[in-house]
């Protein structure tokens, strides 16, 4: 009995431990099987890379070509570019040159024609004053004989009425009347005085231009413009082709470059009928004012003087009618255009 429940007991140590042993070995195959598929899904995906890694070394080398060939193209894209971009920047340069001398060359051809057309004016100008200045010289040197001649002539005519008042009246001619008339020669010799008027002074009969300041003028052509003078060769022939533009500024141009000698003197001038026709009358820049010059018509021409003088004055007075008609004709015959202003003068 105590043998069979030893017994017993080792078979139930030894199933005991058996199903322990079992169960172990249940645990160590699920373990090696575990192990197993994980071995293969890394030497599958170890397969899978080095699959993928042979396909893309068989595809490296062709891509690797074409790249290479990509890079030579840019490569001589980019020199080819770098070649049109030299290009590009020197036409640019020369387009700039172009332009800039284009510009110069409007701005010079404009500076002579602004210029060319001033100095036409200021001649034109000039021309027009002179011949209203001439004509106020010649009614002055006119004048002063005349107002000698009329006033002899009041003086005789009243001495004569004077006389045959007092004849016709039965008196005796005394030394009363003697000094009546050589009071009457003091008092009328004062009012001379008083009211004499002197000759017009050259430098009231001078044009002084107005020169405005601009960018479109070349001031070296204008310093070699006479203002107070004539200007008929201020322009070449080679700038007179140049800036011509219609007949009437071909006639002009022609008149303005053919007028004066080398010495820079200008023939007598034309007369107002024998000038080009130009409207000068309508040019606001050429209309002078003539209103004062008709004032001096009419106040020398028309009003009498009331005043007699004596001899001693009708002697002065035809010396000063000489000396001005003297001077009057060497003006014209040396420059008629020429209005003597002096440097000092051309403020004025």
């Amino acid at each position: 009995m105590q043998s069979e429940a030893s017994m017993n007991v080792m078979v139930a140590a030894y199933e005991g431990e058996l199903r322990r042993t079992v169960i172990q070995l249940s645990a160590a195959e699920k373990l090696a099987r575990a192990r197993d598929a994980a071995i293969d899904r890394v030497r599958g995906e170890l397969k899978e890379a080095q699959d993928k890694a042979l396909e893309e070394k068989e595809i490296l080398p062709g891509q690797f070509e074409k790249l290479e060939a990509m890079l030579k193209s840019s490569q001589s894209t980019r020199k080819k570019l770098r070649e049109e971009n030299a290009a590009l920047k020197e036409r640019m340069a020369s387009l700039e040159e172009e332009r800039t001398a284009e510009g110069k060359r409007l701005r010079d051809s404009r500076i002579r024609e602004v210029t060319q057309e001033r100095i036409r004016v200021l001649s034109a100008m000039i021309t027009k004053a002179n011949v209203r200045f001439n004509n106020i010289r010649d009614r002055e040197s006119r004048r002063g004989e005349f107002d000698i001649v009329r006033n002899l002539h009041g003086q005789a005519m009243g001495t004569k009425n004077c006389l045959e008042m007092i004849l016709n009246s039965g008196a005796q001619l005394t030394q009363e009347h003697v000094d009546m008339f050589a009071e009457q020669e003091r008092q009328y010799s004062d009012a001379v005085s008083r009211l004499r008027v002197e000759p017009i002074p050259e430098t009231d009969l001078s044009l002084s231009p107005l020169i405005l300041p601009s960018q479109y003028v070349d001031e070296d052509a204008l310093a070699s413009l006479d203002l107070f003078g004539s200007n008929m060769s201020a322009i070449n022939a080679e700038t007179v082709a140049c800036l011509q533009r219609s007949d009437h500024g071909a006639d002009l141009l022609v008149v303005t470059t053919d007028g004066t000698d080398q010495s820079g003197k200008v023939p007598p001038l034309l007369e107002e009928s024998a000038l080009p026709e130009t409207n000068l009358e309508d040019d606001p820049a050429l209309v002078i004012s003539d209103g004062s010059s008709s004032e001096e018509e009419g106040e020398i021409g028309d009003s009498p003087s009331p005043l007699l003088v004596n001899q001693g004055e009708e002697l002065g007075e035809t010396t000063k009618v000489t000396e001005a008609a003297a001077c009057a004709e060497s003006s014209k015959a040396k420059d008629a255009t020429a209005l003597g202003a002096r440097p000092e003068d051309r403020e004025g």
